[in-house]
């Protein structure tokens, strides 16, 4: 908090995402810096529906609203000002409000490394359907369609599998999970190598072998292979 006076600015300039249920309710935090610290709070939807008083709650230089979203309408920017002597917040603090649902999958996968045991892949996120999210892989033999493995990530949706046998194809099956239910999966060919080739990392693989996405429902495979 600077020493001189000021008018209140965001503590944060990043716009948070929060995904709400029709039926839940979230506590959205609005935090500025200012000084005086003696300040009065606003809140509104997409900057024309006022919050009313009872909706949030003021302590120093920290409002919390909650937010209960019962229609469509209730949906969108949720902004925030506060004021002190010296004057009103120039720019809001900006919070969106957006309907909660599952993930969207990860996008853009590659294989980074590979070794005579080992897989690296690497993927990006998709839309979190604004709830925190975890990434999974699943590893299948292609021939066998033999579970092999299973890995989670928090973070991102980079993997790293090992202990897989040398010189055989997989089937890597990648989706995220949030409290709302599962993405959407992707299922990417790739292969070890082979024991009496070059066992050392063997540098980014710019392509993977092939790559499919299908739905939500655990993988089934037919006889000849094919992803139902």
């Amino acid at each position: 908090m600077t020493s001189f006076s000021d008018a209140p600015r965001c503590h944060s300039v990043r716009s948070r995402v929060y995904g709400v249920g029709k039926t839940e309710s979230v506590s959205v935090a609005c935090e500025v810096d200012a000084s005086p610290s003696d300040l009065s709070f606003t809140w509104a939807l997409d900057g024309a529906k006022i919050l009313a008083s009872e909706q949030y709650h003021t302590n120093g230089t920290r409002s919390v609203a909650t937010v209960s979203p019962r229609s469509p309408q209730d949906y969108g920017v949720l902004m925030c000002w506060a004021s002190n002597v010296v004057g009103r917040q120039r720019e809001p603090c900006t919070f969106r409000i957006i309907p909660a649902g599952p993930p969207e999958e990860p996008k853009n996968c590659i294989i980074t490394n590979r070794t005579v045991n080992c897989i690296y892949l690497e993927c990006e996120r998709g839309q979190d359907g604004g709830l925190q999210q975890l990434f999974q892989l699943e590893v299948f033999g292609t021939d066998s369609d033999k579970f092999l493995a299973n890995v989670t990530a928090h973070n991102a949706p980079v993997f790293t599998v090992c202990s897989l046998p040398p010189k055989e194809s997989f089937v890597l099956v990648v989706y995220a999970i949030n409290s709302k239910g599962k993405s959407k999966q992707i299922a990417i060919h790739a292969s070890t190598m082979s024991l009496n080739g070059n066992n050392a990392i063997a540098g980014r693989i710019g392509n993977i072998e092939s790559m499919e996405v299908f739905g939500n429902e655990p993988m089934i495979r037919k006889e000849n292979g094919a992803i139902s």
